[in-house]
């Protein structure tokens, strides 16, 4: 397809095609969608940085996982600490996780500036990590920003 390469070897995996993406020359990501229905594959395209297209399982991601591990371990999701800076990590910090966007994060993750327990950070990479960490008073008792409000609710 026009404005779509495949990316190298060592970008690819047993279950994930990547490709460079090329948004005036490649079909919209609806268009794409319908493309895959249309061949009867179930597959979720995950656009990063404006400029790389995931194509991996429709029940593969990182918040899929993120869910299976909490289930495993009997963990509540927001007992987890999640980051990330591109498309492919939307799903994720979607959850009911406490996630971090770190300050160099890609503009597909602006959508996300208002969504609960959702924290945009200043530092780029590890240093927004680790002011995220900070935040959520991660090490020590965690501050889950839903309960806070409850609290100050009921103590009106």
């Amino acid at each position: 397809m026009p404005g779509l390469t495949l990316q190298d070897d060592e970008e690819l995996g047993s279950f994930k095609l990547s490709y460079g993406y090329d948004a005036e020359k490649a079909p919209r990501l609806a268009q794409l969608r319908r493309r895959l229905r249309a061949e009867g594959l179930r597959a979720k395209l995950v656009l990063s940085h404006g400029m790389f297209l995931d194509v991996i399982p429709i029940r593969a991601s990182p918040g899929q996982a993120i869910r299976f591990l909490g289930f495993k371990w009997n963990l509540p999701p927001e007992r987890f600490l999640v980051a990330g800076d591109s498309g492919n990590d939307e799903e994720m910090l979607r959850g009911n996780t406490l996630g971090v966007v770190v300050g160099n994060f890609s503009p597909e993750l602006r959508v996300l500036k208002d969504a609960p327990r959702v924290y945009f950070a200043e530092g780029c990479h590890a240093d927004g990590l680790l002011e995220g960490i900070r935040h959520y008073s991660f090490f020590d008792a965690i501050r889950v920003p839903e309960e806070e409000s409850g609290e100050q609710e009921a103590e009106a």
